[in-house]
């Protein structure tokens, strides 16, 4: 027979066994999607069945109960489920993908056949992926992921508290891309060479996959990528190619890079990352695609279980929320794809990005605390339902060693991530946007003078244990550097006495450097504080100091490793509260 949703969607229903939809919401306050499995093979219509293998798709009917009454889908919808995911897929909450057979607009979000519904199984505050999707939407970067929470119950069994999300992909109302070459690509250095359409680039050896087209990406053995795909496959490979050696020379040309990439979406996508602090930005779910020949752009945002905060252990996997992460990663995970990092060594895409930054960026980076806050309320019935079928509260990370112990309670799982993304979003508003840039080079054992690097980047070299012996620094566009004096303890040699930080240290006398200080002078020291930290060997980093204090050691005989060093407005901002 045929009936007509409450969507206006035309479906055709066919008579299905097993469990009936459960019409009253799970939880009094949150959207329930009731899954049946329905396939004609009755064999297949068992969870067991689904989490036996992520490619096992089973037959299903959905219904959706609306407490609020606008969204309900009350006519079974025909539809398809199926596993996902690669380290999430191993855990006991598996996340998974839907598929409508009709395009259907879930929960107000634009029409689409498909959803996936991510199960946040490691993420004990149920919220990093909708921190950063709802940032990456709110400052505007194209294609950003909608998404809302949902209640699953499945064959009326109930499974917990889900994201549903849109998926990345290149269709109608979600990577909308006309021209017929198209493409959506994915670096992807951790699973990547096992996809079918997969290549490194020159310079940096970073693995990119293929993933989706304007006209069509078909598996290998149904064929070969069509005229057009293969066209845009090929476009973009030599433009990641181009950008990967441009990015590597020793001065970036900013003028060739700028002609190649949408500036503004690194700028954005980059900002969610550092916000984030999420240390897949090297490895892996980081996506560009180009609408056919022309600019690369980057977006949309995908995968934050791992991020803000949710691994503590390792400061190279972005525990600690003051530090400069994103823009350092590759070096700090001494692994992965650098684009971050060499983009940031140009001193135009710091401007821009500090340009974009005052434009609205900052204010939407304060309002997460408030958003945790008020999704919190949004959803606390529904996590602690979660949490009695899914009891992870006071235990051990489901993440590696490096992850955090959760929280014996969902409110205090809560309140670590907004403390963490407080403290983060404060210190960036300090760093970020009317501050004068630092340009500066660390001169390195058998290395000599490395490329310049700017504010909050790492000069120097991380496990390679090589001493640093010298330190320039600049400040581009600005007398500043006159305000800013320095004095380093080196080798044989003690303290060397204060004097403007334009040249520090010893060259050619093999001379390691042991500790640093930096202190403001004149009106540059009523408005900032100068920050700083060091990799120590044996030590690693220490903690970040700031205005004189001592960075390093003495009387240790350790080298100086690398060195950071940033202005930070002073005081402590107010963050805005949500409207």
């Amino acid at each position: 027979m045929v009936l007509t949703l409450t969507l206006g969607l035309t479906v055709t229903l066919i008579s299905v066994a097993g469990p009936p939809a459960t019409a009253a919401p799970q939880t009094p306050n949150l959207p329930t999607l009731n899954i049946t499995l329905a396939d004609p093979d009755a064999s297949r219509n068992t969870l067991s069945y689904v989490h036996a293998s992520k490619d096992n798709k089973v037959a299903t009917t959905m219904t959706l109960e609306d407490p609020a009454g606008a969204h309900n889908i009350t006519t079974p919808a025909l539809g398809e489920i199926k596993g996902r995911g690669n380290h999430t897929w191993k855990l006991a909450k598996k996340p998974y993908q839907i598929k409508f057979d009709q395009s259907t607009a879930v929960l107000g979000m634009a029409p689409s056949k498909t959803w996936i519904l991510l199960a946040n199984a490691a993420d004990a505050s149920l919220m990093r992926n909708k921190v950063a999707f709802e940032l990456a939407t709110a400052i505007g970067l194209a294609y950003s992921p909608e998404s809302k929470w949902v209640d699953l119950r499945v064959n009326g069994k109930y499974l917990g508290n889900y994201l549903i999300s849109e998926k990345t992909e290149v269709k109608e109302n979600r990577v909308d891309l006309a021209h017929p070459q198209g493409v959506l690509v994915e670096l992807d250095n951790s699973y990547g060479a096992a996809e079918p359409y997969n290549f490194r680039t020159n310079s940096s050896r970073s693995l990119f996959v293929l993933k989706e087209a304007t006209s069509g990406v078909p598996d290998p053995d149904e064929g070969a990528l069509p005229a057009d795909t293969l066209a845009g496959w090929n476009d973009v490979k030599n433009t990641l190619n181009r950008v990967d050696a441009i990015l590597a020379a020793p001065q970036v040309d900013w003028a060739a890079l700028s002609a190649l990439i949408d500036v503004d979406s690194f700028v954005k996508f980059y900002y969610v990352f550092e916000l984030t602090a999420n240390p897949e930005i090297t490895q892996s779910s980081v996506y560009f695609y180009k609408n056919g020949p022309g600019k690369l752009f980057a977006g949309p945002v995908w995968d934050f279980d791992t991020a803000l905060g949710n691994f503590d252990k390792a400061r190279h996997l972005g525990s600690d929320p003051k530090a400069d992460y994103a823009k350092n990663a590759q070096l700090l995970q001494q692994s992965g794809n650098g684009f971050f990092f060499d983009l940031f060594r140009s001193t135009e895409f710091v401007q821009r990005a500090n340009q974009l930054w005052q434009a609205g960026i900052s204010h939407e980076v304060g309002l997460m605390p408030a958003k945790i806050s008020r999704w919190e309320n949004e959803i606390k019935a529904s996590a602690a339902q979660n949490f009695a079928v899914w009891p992870i509260l006071g235990t051990k990370t489901l993440l590696t060693s490096a992850g955090k112990d959760y929280h014996p309670t969902y409110a205090g799982e809560v309140g670590y991530l907004r403390d963490w993304v407080s403290t983060r979003a404060k210190i960036l508003i300090r760093e970020q946007g009317a501050t004068p840039m630092l340009r500066f080079q660390a001169h390195v054992q058998n290395i000599g003078w490395q490329r310049k690097v700017n504010t909050g980047q790492v000069a120097g070299t991380i496990g390679q244990a090589l001493r640093t012996e010298a330190f320039i620094l600049e400040t581009p566009g600005s007398t500043a550097i006159a305000n800013i004096e320095a004095t380093v303890h080196v080798e044989n040699l003690g303290w060397m006495g204060w004097h403007t930080a334009s040249r520090v240290g010893t060259t050619g006398l093999s001379l390691r450097m042991e500790a640093i200080q930096f202190r403001l002078t004149g009106a540059l020291a009523s408005q900032y504080d100068i920050s700083y930290r060091v990799h120590v060997q044996n030590i690693g980093w220490q903690s970040w100091v700031s205005n004189s204090a001592t960075a390093g050691t003495t009387g240790q005989a350790k080298r100086v490793e690398a060195v950071q060093v940033r202005l930070l407005a002073k005081g402590s901002p107010t963050l805005p509260a949500l409207p």
